[in-house]
C-alpha cells in the first residue's frame, strides 16, 4: 500500500485532496498486501463499529489482466490485551486474525479517470479484550482507501420521571438489551426503582419506575425545587 493524495470534488464542485492508502497490483500473481490500524483501546465499548470509505477501479479497465484482478478486499480484526507496537505482531497472516467480512464495492466501481465513485461500508464486531487491531488485506484489487472511522454506540444520558440515566454503551450483540438503573435527581426519592432499557441501536426503551419530589419541593420540569 502507498500513501498518496487522492483528488476529489466536494459537494460544491471544488477540487480537494484527500490523503489515502492506494494499492493496484492487478497484474501480479499471489498478491498479499496488508495494511493495519494502530492498537485501538475499546474503553467502555462492548461492540465496535468500523466505517470504511473507499473507491475501487473496475477490472474491465485492465482487460489484459482481468483474470488476476479482484474487486474485493478482506477486513479482519485481532483482539489483544496488549499493544504490541511492532511489525511482528499481529502477524501478516490471515490465520492470526478473525474475518469481519469480504468487502465489495456495493455502490459501484469506476473505469473512467475522471469518474469517482466513493463506497461507504459499515461493519461491527463484539469486543471483550483491552483493544483491537483492524487490518485490510488486498489480494489483487485496485483500491483507494480514503477514510476509516472506528466508534461505538451509546444510549445518551437522559432524565425522566425525576431520575437520571447515564450514558450507556450498547451491549455486546446487535440485539442486546441492557438494563440501566437510574438515580433520583436532587431533592427526590424513589417511588419505584427507575429502570430503562438500552437497545442495540442506541435508543432507550421501556421506562419503568421513577422518583418523586420530597416534602417541601415541587416538580419543575425534571427537577425538584
Amino acid at each position: 500500500w502507498l500513501e498518496e493524495s487522492y483528488p476529489h470534488y466536494d459537494e460544491y464542485k471544488q477540487l480537494i485532496s484527500w490523503r489515502s492508502y492506494v494499492v493496484c497490483d492487478v497484474n501480479q500473481a499471489d498478491v498479499n498486501n496488508w495494511l493495519r490500524t494502530p492498537f485501538i483501546e475499546r474503553g467502555a465499548a462492548e461492540r465496535l463499529y468500523i466505517e470504511v470509505k473507499f473507491s475501487m477501479r473496475d477490472c474491465t479497465h485492465f482487460p489484459a489482466t482481468v483474470r488476476s484482478c479482484k474487486e474485493t478486499f478482506s477486513l479482519l480484526y485481532y483482539e489483544s490485551e496488549f499493544d504490541f507496537a511492532d511489525e511482528a505482531m499481529p502477524t501478516w497472516n490471515a490465520r492470526t486474525y478473525s474475518m469481519v467480512d469480504r468487502i465489495a464495492a456495493d455502490e459501484g466501481r469506476f473505469s473512467d479517470n475522471n469518474e469517482v465513485v466513493i463506497n461507504t461500508e459499515v461493519r461491527s464486531v463484539a469486543a471483550s479484550k483491552r483493544g483491537v487491531y483492524f487490518a485490510f488485506h488486498d489480494e489483487g484489487a485496485c483500491i483507494s482507501l480514503l477514510a476509516v472511522r472506528v466508534y461505538y454506540v451509546t444510549c445518551p444520558n437522559i432524565t425522566l420521571n425525576h431520575a437520571f440515566f447515564p450514558e450507556t454503551p450498547t451491549g455486546r450483540e446487535v440485539s442486546s438489551i441492557k438494563q440501566t438503573i437510574g438515580g433520583c435527581v436532587p431533592n427526590a426519592a424513589q417511588s419505584r426503582t427507575p429502570s430503562y432499557l438500552c437497545t442495540g441501536g442506541g435508543q432507550w426503551d421501556l421506562l419503568t419506575g421513577g422518583c418523586e419530589c420530597v416534602a417541601g419541593y415541587q416538580a419543575i420540569g425534571q427537577q425538584c425545587e
